[in-house]
């Protein structure tokens, strides 16, 4: 029989959360998470020992009169999830049993070691047991299956770049949806898979089901239980930001989250009802007032869900937003079970992916409107510094260290399956610049400058230099550099992957905004790459002769025609962009910059509601494009008259004028 250096550590200590008395009020029967274990999706290597925490919520309420035992098995053939012959490598037997559990939340975090058998690469399927009777005849079990990925040298990093999960709940988001990690388990599963720092986006008003009801916002959170939590468990490695997720409505109806780091006063704690959300205004005046905060939307860009067009564009007309937290989930992939059955969700061909197929649709989705509003901002920039609006991303898990589960429900009555996504704890990460060393200022400071990576594998960098290729010389994401056309600027391109992400890099492509052409500018630098890690440099080659353009890069890895079919097989990485303003190639001999005729675009009235007048040059090219930079139309020369048809929606259009590789744009407001 297989023994396992786990069993000789002994359960730890129960972590009950660190919180203000109550007066009364408990934990909401949940249908979601009342008995449920966990354990990090990924540890670092065969050499670390990784958290598994079982907790037992609402014990008081659905009367768990004893509790006998934990269990862990793994397969004895060590791959796969038969579990008809197994191996215990981890038991602890309650004697005596510990009766009429009467806490609202009762946990213990055990610490099990990589078993024998396994190596890097490999993935360790466990069936884990919390064994107990609540009153019924015979004796029950809840059972969980969990799969951890056995790193072989720790997730992608590059010096002074750490990484974290910018959207994470702990147990102070209290609802019937969304109730969260412990602060002592993010710590423990924080260090098993090396993720340096979590934003603690909390609610500070929750949602919970009461008789079939969707009731926003009654604030079941105890707010004030945070900063004692974070001062134990999160002032050293990791750290620990407190942030705040709110909902806030747009000018129409749609409502949307708003994810605040920084500050955590939006919705200071505990609120009414009657004010359970804001508006853009208010956030406005909030971010205003607080310098020191970073705004982003939650959850990835998709029209069908919380998203449309009108909350994402008045957010950042309204200041509000800062940039888009393009990605939430590694992948969408579901299986239901029978209640009875220990929930699987990893063979995937068991399962049915959602969302049209494509586990990755709403990312994709994002990045085109984010490349919308890229070219937006450089084509309005003028001389001034285009409007930055930056990427990060997150898992936004609720606790999930290692998937998501939850019961289904109707009118508040739950469904006899169990729903399950493969959505976990840094799962999607940001990785964050900070030269100066890991501390909360330094990581804000990167998110609010947007020096930063978003990833769920590979990792890639992205720098700019002049003549010599010295530290001091580079511009890095997020800065802004001035260049010549036809000068020697270059760029410099790192890169790492590792084989339990998807192995080397397929595609590395670099994408260049510039006004000239709404959708990016595509250059494939796949035949540069050369094994797991490296770097090399290219000419700037800017796509303009005069003005603004930014660069960004994308990363895929993928086992090739699976990355649309098996979701764990692709892995992606975006950097947020450099910006360039390029000098004209006179300027290299006269040392000035030329003033040819003087380009200009005028248009009347303006917001119009049925036609508008555009004045330019006569000889300038007059075009239409909506507010994604799609081109609608082409005015003829001499003919500036635009009437836009009766399809068109109202709202904010872009009209440009260009006369050789010279350009300007102006907005136009059509009311209907």
């Amino acid at each position: 029989m297989f023994t396992s250096l786990a069993l000789l550590f002994a359960a730890g200590a129960e972590d009950t959360i660190i919180q203000p008395p109550r007066s009364g009020d408990k934990y909401p029967n949940t249908y979601a998470k009342d008995i449920d274990i966990d354990a990090p999706w990924f540890v670092i290597d065969e050499m670390t020992q990784f958290p598994v925490q079982f907790y037992i919520k609402d014990a008081n309420v659905i009367d768990l009169e004893e509790l006998e035992g934990l269990y862990i098995e793994v397969p004895r053939s060590r791959s796969g999830g038969d579990f008809s012959d197994t191996d215990t490598i981890f038991r602890k037997v309650y004697s005596p049993v510990i009766e009429d559990l009467s806490l609202s939340f009762w946990d213990t975090v055990v610490f099990i070691a990589v078993p024998e058998g396994y190596s890097a690469g490999q993935t360790i399927y466990m069936k884990a047991t919390i064994d107990f009777e609540d009153g019924l005849p015979l004796d029950e079990r809840f059972s969980k299956v969990l799969a951890v990925k056995v790193g072989g040298d720790g997730l992608p990093k590059f010096p002074d770049w750490y990484q974290g999960d910018c959207h994470f709940h702990t147990s102070i988001t209290n609802n019937a949806y969304e109730f969260g990690g412990s602060f002592r388990m993010i710590a423990e599963c924080s260090r098993a898979m090396g993720v340096d720092f979590v934003m603690l986006t909390d609610h500070a008003s929750d949602s919970s089901n009461v008789f079939g009801f969707l009731a926003d916002d009654l604030n079941l959170s105890d707010w004030l239980a945070i900063p004692d939590s974070i001062a134990t468990y999160g002032r050293g490695y990791p750290v620990m930001i407190r942030g705040e997720e709110a909902d806030i409505r747009s000018p129409g109806s749609s409502r949307n989250h708003l994810l605040i780091y920084g500050n955590h006063e939006f919705f200071p704690a505990k609120i009414d009802f009657s004010i359970a959300e804001k508006t853009h205004a208010d956030a406005r005046a909030f971010l205003l007032a607080s310098p020191e905060a970073v705004s982003y939307p939650a959850h990835p860009y998709n029209p069908d869900y919380l998203w449309e067009d009108s909350v994402v564009d008045s957010g950042f007309e309204a200041g509000v937003f800062q940039g888009l937290q393009i990605w939430n989930e590694r992948s969408v992939f579901d299986i239901d079970v029978d209640l009875d059955e220990y929930c699987d969700p990893f063979p995937f061909s068991s399962g049915t992916m959602l969302r049209g197929g494509l586990w990755d649709s709403d990312l994709l989705l994002g990045l085109t409107k984010w490349d919308s509003f890229l070219w937006q901002a450089i084509a309005l920039a003028d001389l001034e510094h285009p409007r930055k609006i930056f990427i990060n991303g997150g898992s936004d898990a609720h606790g999930d260290f290692n998937y998501f589960t939850y019961y289904p429900f109707a009118g508040g009555i739950p469904v006899p399956d169990i729903y399950a996504t493969d959505n976990a704890f840094a799962k999607v990460r940001t990785l964050a610049y900070c030269p100066l060393g890991l501390d909360e200022a330094s990581i804000l400071r990167a998110l609010r400058n947007g020096n930063t990576v978003v990833t769920d594998g590979p990792i890639i960098n992205l720098r700019s230099f002049s003549g010599c290729d010295l530290p001091e010389s580079y511009k890095i994401i997020g800065q802004t550099d001035t260049v010549k056309f036809g000068g020697t600027d270059s760029l410099k391109i790192d890169y790492k992957a590792s084989a339990e992400f998807g192995g080397t890099i397929k595609r590395l492509t670099l994408k260049k905004i510039h006004p000239l052409s709404p959708t990016p500018e595509t250059v494939s630098l796949d035949s540069l790459l050369s094994g797991f890690d490296g770097s090399f440099s290219i000419p700037l080659d800017p796509p303009v002769d005069e003005g603004w353009c930014c660069y960004r890069l994308e990363a895929m890895t993928f086992l090739e025609g699976e990355q649309y079919i098996k979701p764990d097989s692709a892995y992606r990485c975006f950097t947020n962009p450099i910006w360039f303003y390029v000098l004209p190639d006179t300027y290299l001999t006269t040392g000035e910059i030329p003033t040819p005729e003087r380009l200009f675009l005028n248009i009347f009235p303006n917001p119009f509601n049925s036609s508008c007048a555009i004045e330019s040059n006569l000889d300038a090219k007059i075009e239409i494009f909506d507010a994604i930079g799609q081109k609608l139309a082409e005015l003829t020369k001499n003919k500036h008259l635009w009437k836009p048809s009766n399809n068109y929606k109202s709202g904010v259009y872009f009209i440009r004028a260009q006369k050789g590789s010279r350009y300007i744009v102006r907005r136009a407001i059509y009311i209907k």
